[in-house]
């Protein structure tokens, strides 16, 4: 920015419209600002310029100054109106013709800028009387050059300054934000010609600070408080208030009634002193008709304000309805290219619990990989997005330079812009985020000449963010409530069941002592206990649900599992429903180390299934297969190929399964079967097996029934090579 500042003031210096003194001006003020000085000496001076003397009689015979008699030479005229007088009167009628060659258009009116001037100079003059400030003329001097940084850069940069002129549409706000991008604002350019030029300090001072926030003026010294409130008082001179008098009375201790009667003097007293100075101002007639233009204005505004407000109506329902938070940064960033046609829309949402700003795209985002790199910690207060969501006011990369903070130059590099707009997200004074907008110097006059709309997004969009990670929360929270609650009962349902089932252990326990050991029988006792303690286990898993479940891996033999639950299903389901089991397992299938229970589970509900579809009876399939490492090349020594597998087939010769099934066939979903089933039996068997890190495939038809395979892998175990004996 400070390399900006100069190459304006350099390309001011070298333009051959920068103004310069007149000579007879120059050997004024320097023998007015010298002690030794005679009245005689300063006549003596003003008497060289038959124009300025001319004009300095004019004006003290004037009625401005309401003389009771006749003045005929200067030094005179420097008795009755002071040297000061004198002096702003020459600074007057010297500077207005150093800018004369300048023409009003369409977006500065120069004889409007003239009518201000002069109004804050004796607005000002007569603030430091009402004050009692020690020079009421310095204060008149001022006020006349506060506004004087327009005029050169209007003078040098017509083009330029015309775009930012109709850009901010008057809004003072906005034409210092333009300003700022070009190098400096008017108020520093201002300040920065009269430092050539010599003047006195505080009266540099009093054109620097004129637009500076209210908290700061508070604190300065006389002179910039008293031409902030004349150039405010001014502007606002045909217009509405809108507290201007509140500010000149909570700064200066003006009654409100005293303002306005100042005011309607200084109206007057500037006609009468343009006049009798030669200087062209708008006419009472032209200032209506500028205001009616500008009422005009304001209405066609206010029309595209209801326009705009209607479309974020729609948004904020879409924000109100989106399901997750993608979902809403994608509504904010179509919303964003519709309403102020910014295509490059990124965030940086806040994360409490590491206090950072972490970088977030919308899903598809082809940099987005990119941008989930970024994490800002607060703490990094040179950052533009830390400044901005700590001030909680929008920030450009134009103003502020962003060469302390490489992440930040970084952003600005992934985006492809030039620059970037910061918009800081904040709801119920917390921190959400910042929206980051990829921006050209254009594009950001445009975004801040819309700014009170484009912070009502700001604050929608925060909005729905906010409350979207409340949402999450609190279902986050009733779910662990929910939780909780089940396992409390899941417990006392365990606690219950495991008495009976203790109880018909025991007398299965008392049956098998009354049998012979080789009595059939026994195998089939052994395996209600076995089912016994998986019902006990299952139900003991439901109390602690809510825990990581931990695999309890053993060595199963998978021909065994098999064929017990082929046994238990034969007498116990299939035995009325005249299904007939065929079984084809592998005698070589090696025992697979994995958790029995689960695997048996899975087993079961198949076979249930595929008996269950067979109401009118039909043949069930179950083969095993084991499936050796078949690849020639060597593999590292020491393990068991991963290749090395157990095939489980379950097939059915039934109707096969429906069309709507087949498409989610292993989601939870409405049963067929009627009363009793729910349809989570394929579900579960499929979260069995993934969890077993196995894979399971289905065939189905009409002709052909349904197929169940299922490959579990078998696992890395240590391996004897060539020569090694064991």
């Amino acid at each position: 920015m400070k390399n900006r500042t100069q190459e304006l003031y350099s390309r001011i210096e070298t333009a051959r419209d920068l103004p310069t003194l007149p000579q007879v001006l120059l050997k004024l003020l320097d023998t007015c600002n010298n002690d030794d000085s005679t009245i005689k000496d300063i006549a003596q001076i003003i008497n060289q310029d038959s124009s300025l003397c001319t004009k300095i009689l004019k004006l003290v015979n004037s009625p401005y100054y309401r003389s009771s008699q006749k003045v005929a030479d200067i030094e005179q005229a420097l008795l009755n109106l002071g040297i000061a007088s004198v002096k702003n009167i020459t600074i007057t009628s010297s500077v207005y013709p150093a800018f004369s060659k300048m023409k009003s258009n369409a977006t500065f009116n120069v004889k409007f800028y003239w009518w201000h001037a002069l109004m804050s100079a004796v607005l000002a003059r007569s603030i430091a009387e009402k004050t009692s400030y020690h020079s009421p003329e310095e204060a008149f001097l001022a006020g006349l050059l506060h506004d004087i940084g327009r005029l050169v850069l209007w003078t040098n940069f017509p083009d330029e300054y015309s775009r930012i002129l109709t850009s901010a549409n008057n809004r003072p706000e906005l034409i210092l934000a333009g300003e700022i991008q070009m190098g400096a604002s008017h108020s520093e350019v201002g300040a920065w010609l009269l430092t050539r030029w010599e003047f006195p300090s505080f009266v540099s001072d009093a054109v620097l600070y004129h637009h500076e926030p209210f908290e700061r003026v508070m604190n300065a010294l006389p002179l910039v408080k008293i031409i902030h409130i004349a150039n405010i008082i001014s502007a606002g001179a045909t217009l509405p208030d809108d507290g201007r008098l509140e500010r000149a009375n909570s700064l200066l201790g003006l009654d409100p009634d005293m303002v306005k009667e100042m005011v309607r003097k200084a109206e007057e007293e500037t006609r009468q002193l343009a006049e009798t100075l030669d200087i062209h101002i708008e006419t009472d007639e032209r200032l209506q008709k500028l205001l009616s233009d500008k009422e005009k204005e304001t209405e066609d505004r206010l029309i595209r304000e209801v326009k705009d407000i209607s479309l974020l109506q729609g948004t904020l329902q879409n924000l109100i309805e989106a399901s997750d938070e993608d979902a809403i940064l994608g509504i904010i960033q179509q919303s964003m290219r519709i309403i102020f046609d910014v295509r490059n829309i990124y965030f940086f949402l806040y994360e409490p619990e590491t206090n950072m700003l972490i970088g977030r795209t919308v899903t598809g985002d082809s940099r987005g990989k990119y941008f989930r790199e970024f994490a800002i910690p607060l703490q990094k207060k040179e950052s533009i997005l830390i400044k901005s969501l700590q001030r909680k006011t929008p920030m450009d990369s134009f103003v502020y330079s962003v060469r302390t903070m490489i992440i930040d130059e970084q952003i600005i590099h992934l985006i492809g812009s030039d620059g970037i707009v910061c918009l800081p997200m904040i709801c119920r004074g917390e921190y959400v985020g910042v929206m980051v907008l990829g921006t050209d110097e254009t594009e950001v006059l445009h975004l801040f000449k819309r700014m009170k709309l484009l912070t009502m997004f700001t604050n929608q969009a925060a909005l729905a963010i906010h409350f979207n990670h409340i949402r999450k929360k609190q279902e986050a929270l009733v779910q662990s409530e929910h939780i909780a609650a089940f396992s409390d009962l899941a417990r006392k349902v365990n606690h219950e069941v495991n008495n009976p089932l203790s109880i018909i252990k025991n007398y299965l326990k008392i049956l098998g002592m009354k049998l012979a050991k080789e009595d059939p029988v026994q195998g089939e006792l052994a395996i209600i206990n076995e089912e016994i303690d998986r019902v006990s286990h299952i139900i003991n898993e439901l109390s602690h649900f809510e825990k990581p479940r931990t695999l309890l891996t053993e060595n199963v033999d998978i021909n065994t599992l098999l064929s017990d639950l082929v046994s238990i299903t034969e007498k116990s389901i299939a035995s009325d429903k005249r299904v007939t089991f065929h079984t084809k397992l592998d005698s070589s299938l090696p025992e697979i180390a994995t958790e029995k229970n689960s695997l048996k589970q899975a087993m079961l509900n198949l076979i249930k299934n595929a008996i269950e579809a067979m109401p009118k009876g039909g043949n069930i399939f179950i083969e095993t297969h084991y499936h050796a490492n078949t690849q020639k090349e060597p593999f590292p020594i020491g393990l068991v190929p991963r290749n090395e597998q157990v095939e489980i087939t379950i097939r059915d010769d039934g109707p096969g399964l429906p069309h709507f099934v087949k498409h989610r066939l292993y989601e939870p979903h409405e049963s067929t079967k009627g009363k009793g089933h729910f349809g989570l039996g394929l579900s579960l068997v499929y979260a069995s097996i993934s969890e077993l890190k196995g894979t399971i495939k289905c065939e189905s038809s009409n002709e052909q029934g349904t197929t169940f395979q299922i490959l579990l892998p078998l696992p890395e175990s240590p391996r004897l090579h060539d020569g090694d004996s064991g």
